[in-house]
């Protein structure tokens, strides 16, 4: 007896809710717990990041406070989520792992926050959601292009800090 494409379909969405959709696990994270007067450790960390496949949350939080703030002074992960939540720069129900792969939402959040980004009438309304500060920078043409649930390499977020310093300077 053959399946028909209709019953196909409806057994794989169903297999697709029953285990959800889960991020990539970024393997050999960087060190990011360095002292935050280690310049040497900081150039290590940039140099390390450009060849990587994928950035993980701690590594990406790590790149956004060092721009935000010249250092970072966290020890940890767990300390990393508290400094950007008690700026609101990300939700407070914010739990994902260290070393989930970053969503591009995430890091256009934050560094919304860090350029002073008000956006449009929406964003005005609702905050710097996700999806709303993705779509943001990328009308800034700081961001390419691209959706707020999709990752980004090494590379990918340091063209991003990259055109954001730029931002801040006046030059885009």
């Amino acid at each position: 007896m053959k399946m028909t494409h209709a019953l196909m379909l409806m057994l794989a969405i169903g297999a697709v809710g029953l285990t959800g959709c889960q991020r990539t696990i970024v393997e050999d994270e960087l060190a990011v717990n360095y002292a935050a007067d280690d310049v040497d450790a900081e150039l290590n960390f940039w140099h390390g990041l450009a060849d990587k496949p994928i950035t993980s949350n701690d590594e990406a939080l790590h790149g956004l406070i060092l721009l935000a703030e010249g250092k970072d002074a966290a020890q940890s992960y767990d300390q990393r989520i508290q400094w950007l939540k008690q700026r609101n720069w990300i939700e407070g129900s914010f739990d994902r792992p260290a070393d989930e792969a970053v969503t591009r939402g995430t890091v256009a959040r934050v560094m919304c926050h860090i350029l002073g980004i008000d956006g449009g009438l929406t964003m005005r309304v609702l905050g710097a959601h996700p999806r709303y500060a993705t779509r943001e920078l990328v009308y800034l043409n700081i961001l390419p292009p691209s959706s707020e649930q999709q990752g980004m390499s090494g590379i990918q977020f340091m063209g991003m800090v990259s055109r954001a310093e730029a931002y801040k300077e006046g030059e885009l």
